[in-house]
């Protein structure tokens, strides 16, 4: 596969008049020899030769200067210089950096700062300001990502191919033309009387190799391992004797390791050291595996996927006579195609040797036959029907295979062409290529959504499970107000026209052992008296009421009984410990059994520190971030309302998938029966143990009510509104999406809801964000 360098250059430059001679506050690069003379440069040196160069111009009585990197609170570099100087530092991964600058005249601190940095193999351009104190001047730091094809840079590596989605109305056309018999297996998916929607999606241009399938799983299975023919490359044959476990187990290592959501879970885990060793005989739990489409992660593609992208995409299914084979309608033409028992000598090629179809995309028909995520039906019964969803029947004992491989021949290399294997076996002509979810694009959205912005946090030498971040938007983006269709109003209404600055949203509400940690030691005085505030305020405990679900991990379930204002004094804290600058100003004016229960807070602006995310920044996570896809319209968080249920039903099926509800929380499907406390799962559960959203964010359905940072108001401003915060005042602050002991419809993204600031409970509880600037 072909790797990209990227060069990652950031440039520090003070903002403000302060430069002799500087006419331009915005400038960039010094004017003259004098100011050359006060310059001083570090370098990042990343892995695969990506460098992030940052340059800091100083016109002031500084002499020396002291630069530290710092991620996650952990100084990883210090070094001194002089004006002039450059200063060499190496990081050994992507990720969040801070970059810490101290100015010195002689021994005298006279100025310092620090300048967050995201360091991201496939960033866009970012600019971060901070304030240098106390010389109160402003410094950016511009982060301008270039590849050297000097191409846009991607979303997903060179060799995908975006497939844009249409609706395919099926018909007696998409069969094998050949097809003497009537036989049911050579007439595609595409059905006479079957309509399928299919989305966007990214798919690779070819079969996965063995050098990938070894880069990512350490073994290579494959039975033609050598020997390749002349000319050939041997690892870039296709990877061949693997299973469907195998292939999905590839999927999510690949996702895992290049920082993307994965799509596959199994028992709620989507890391595969969870789930064990791949079994060589059927197993229940494995076949129970759950596929999140809207994840920016790797996964097989679907059937229709794979048979509309074999047929050409939207101009191939609208054709009055689709191609039987992908890339041609003549038999004769085959071989110029797909390697296939004719041509081939009994074994697989180097993938590419052959002609693409129209999309660019090899080796669809023929070389090795190819995985698919679905069931396939039955041979017995009738075969896919109008009603068949998108994603294939609901079960199965095999699982699809499609277009035939080295040893098979013409028919069985045809688009049309359905075949099943059962998902353990495993054979030298069962490979797999992978696609990606094709998540945001249009306006109202940002095409980097959903990307990881931070793996985990760590304080000190401890990193805390499920405190992972994605960036929600890298772009200022500006959401239109429109009527909700069968839901509540939410904030972005008809008449209102929202922009929102770019920021970062944890994937996971704030847990129980991240709360405790942050907390742990914290006193306030108030009125000259000392209070100690509580680490582990918690109701939703193992014993007593409360206990845990099954499976699951006590210290990861949500931290509730949290106040607003414990909320916020929370989140300064947790800046603090990791070097970030406060978000809020906060004056405690009371306190009741360790919970702060009074105090004057006002919003920091432009600080880089962790906050409660605004009414606005949480609805537009919560319905993933995309105006443009039908999951903007969707009731809860990742998932449509169930037929049969309207926005104010009391239960709802389609919560089931994505969260916690007063009727699923015993065992997480809903039932007829009330819950009663003292029971298994009564109460808050595990974070992130149903799906995500499209953007990777999970629980922002049910589970705990979650505060935001405004004041509530009823009627909301109309027109063009920037980053709005809610009310200048009130008695109620915000808090959204539903929990545990609430009924379905409180779950809505749309439905909002609000308490008194000083109110804690067992359904109280938060997530945190933080600017992107």
């Amino acid at each position: 596969m072909k790797k990209t360098k990227l060069i990652a250059v950031a440039a520090i430059m003070v903002m403000a008049a302060a430069f002799i001679g500087c006419k331009n506050s915005a400038q960039t690069e010094p004017e003259n020899e004098s100011q050359k003379q006060n310059e001083m440069a570090f370098v990042l040196q990343l892995p695969e030769a990506s460098i992030a160069r940052v340059a800091y111009y100083e016109q002031s009585d500084a002499n020396s200067y002291k630069v530290q990197l710092i991620k996650s609170g952990t100084v990883l570099k210090s070094e001194t210089g002089n004006p002039g100087d450059k200063i060499r530092l190496t990081v050994a991964d992507e990720g969040l950096y801070t970059i810490s600058v101290t100015a010195y005249k002689d021994t005298t601190v006279i100025a310092e700062g620090l300048s967050p940095v995201s360091i991201s193999l496939a960033d866009g351009d970012v600019k971060v300001n901070v304030k240098l104190n106390p010389n109160v001047k402003d410094v950016g730091i511009d982060v301008e990502i270039e590849w050297e094809s000097g191409s846009e840079t991607p979303l997903v590596s060179a060799d995908f191919v975006k497939v844009e989605g249409s609706t395919v109305t099926g018909g007696t056309k998409f069969a094998y033309s050949r097809n003497l018999y009537n036989d049911d297996y050579l007439k595609g998916v595409f059905r006479k009387g079957r309509t399928v929607t299919i989305d966007s999606f990214y798919m690779c241009d070819h079969e996965v190799t063995q050098a990938e399938y070894v880069s990512i799983m350490g073994t290579n299975p494959s039975r033609f391992n050598n020997n390749a023919a002349g000319g050939e490359v041997q690892e870039n044959r296709p990877v061949e004797s693997v299973s469907w476990y195998d292939a999905i187990v590839y999927c999510n290592k690949r996702s895992i390791a290049e920082k993307l959501t994965p799509c596959y879970s199994i028992n709620g885990s989507t890391n595969p050291a969870d789930w064990g060793e791949v079994h060589a005989s059927s197993d229940s739990t494995w076949d129970a595996v759950n596929c999140n489409f809207k994840t920016n992660g790797y996964r097989l593609p679907t059937e229709a996927e794979w048979e509309y992208a074999a047929l050409g995409g939207k101009n191939g299914v609208t054709a009055d006579d689709p191609t039987d084979f992908a890339g041609t309608n003549d038999i004769s033409e085959l071989g110029e195609y797909a390697w296939y028992t004719s041509n081939s000598g009994s074994k697989t090629h180097e993938v590419r040797k052959k002609l693409s179809n129209a999309l660019g995309l090899y080796d669809m028909s023929g070389n090795v036959s190819e995985w698919c995520w679905d069931w396939h039906d039955n041979e017995n019964t009738p075969s896919i029907i109008s009603s068949t969803p998108a994603t294939g029947v609901a079960s199965g004992s095999s699982r699809v295979i499609r277009g035939g491989g080295c040893s098979n021949i013409a028919e069985d290399c045809s688009v049309a062409c359905r075949n099943g294997s059962n998902p353990i076996y495993w054979f030298d002509n069962h490979g797999f290529r992978v696609v990606r979810s094709a998540l945001g694009s249009g306006s109202g959205s940002d095409s980097n959504a959903g990307q990881v912005a931070q793996e985990a946090i760590k304080i000190g030498n401890v990193t805390f499970d499920k405190t992972g971040e994605v960036y929600v938007t890298k772009t200022p983006v500006t959401i239109t107000g429109k009527q909700n269709k069968n839901n509540y109003s939410g904030v972005f209404i008809e008449g209102r026209n929202v922009t929102l600055n770019p920021y970062i949203m944890s994937k996971y509400e704030v847990t129980q052992e991240l709360y405790t940690a942050v907390m742990a030691n914290q006193n306030v005085t108030v009125n000259g008296t000392e209070y100690k505030l509580t680490s582990e305020p918690f109701e939703c405990k193992e014993a007593g009421n409360y206990p845990l679900g099954t499976g699951e991990i006590q210290k990861l379930r949500a931290a509730e009984n949290i106040s607003w204002y414990d909320a916020v004094y929370f989140c300064n804290v947790l800046s603090e410990k990791l070097n970030l600058t406060k978000a809020y100003s906060i004056t405690v004016t009371s306190v009741s059994s360790g919970h702060i229960t009074g105090a004057t807070v006002e919003l920091v602006t432009g600080a880089n520190g962790y906050r409660l995310p605004t009414e606005a920044e949480w609805e537009f996570a919560a319905r993933g971030g995309d105006q443009t896809k039908d999951s903007w319209d969707y009731l809860f968080s990742g998932t449509p309302t169930a037929d049969g249920t309207t926005y104010f039903s009391f239960k709802n099926t389609g919560l089931d998938s994505v969260g916690w509800y007063y009727f699923n929380i015993l065992n997480g499907t809903t039932g007829d029966v009330e819950p009663s406390s003292g029971n298994e799962g009564y109460g808050t559960h595990e974070v992130g143990k149903k799906d995500c959203n499209s953007l990777g964010i999970y629980d922002m359905s049910g589970n705990v009510m979650e505060w935001c940072y405004d004041w509530y108001e009823d009627s909301l401003t109309t027109g063009d509104v920037a980053n709005p915060t809610g009310a200048v005042s009130g008695s109620d602050r915000v808090k959204r999406g539903g929990s545990w002991n609430n009924l379905a419809y409180s779950s809505s993204v749309c439905n909002r809801l609000y308490n008194t600031p000083d109110r804690s409970g067992y359904s109280f509880g938060f997530r945190v964000v933080r600017s992107a600037l």
